[in-house]
């Protein structure tokens, strides 16, 4: 049984239409990190691509580290919500990504992540705040201004 050789979980989930180049851009970013595991900004990036994954040990322990010496981190925070949502914590999640939020420079993975963690705990007003700020920052996106409309 199982998946094809050679064919990522994700893929084999059916829940990136293109996965060839989502596994080229992973493994630039296990590459990049790699080559410079004090880059930040890189294991960042890496451990909100684990995340995305599905792939939670590994995006955990990555965010935990970065956020150790970054708290900032949006990327880091986006992994590491993610994986407190994978196990339950919601309150958990929303609280390290509003200590990460850069809400003048937002990264729109950890913006949309926290806008709808605060609808669903029924904070609509930051929930609208922080929707409006996604359609000020990223225009060129449709559901930003669809989760207004709600």
């Amino acid at each position: 049984g199982g998946r094809p050789k050679g064919v990522s979980q994700r893929a084999a989930k059916g829940l990136s239409a293109g996965a060839p180049a989502d596994e080229t851009k992973f493994s630039e970013l296990v590459k990049a990190h790699r080559a410079d595991p004090d880059d930040l900004a890189a294991a960042g990036r890496l451990a909100a691509a684990y995340a995305e994954r599905e792939e939670y040990p590994e995006a955990g322990k990555l965010a935990k580290a970065v956020l150790a010496k970054d708290a900032k981190n949006q990327q880091a925070a986006f992994a590491q919500a993610k994986v407190r949502l994978s196990i339950g914590e919601d309150d958990l999640a929303l609280e390290v990504l509003d200590k990460a939020l850069d809400r003048a420079k937002p990264d729109a993975a950890a913006l949309w992540l926290a806008a709808s963690l605060k609808f669903q705990a029924k904070q609509y007003a930051e929930a609208e705040e922080l929707f409006t700020i996604g359609v000020a920052q990223f225009p060129f996106e449709a559901k930003w201004k669809k989760a207004l409309a709600k």
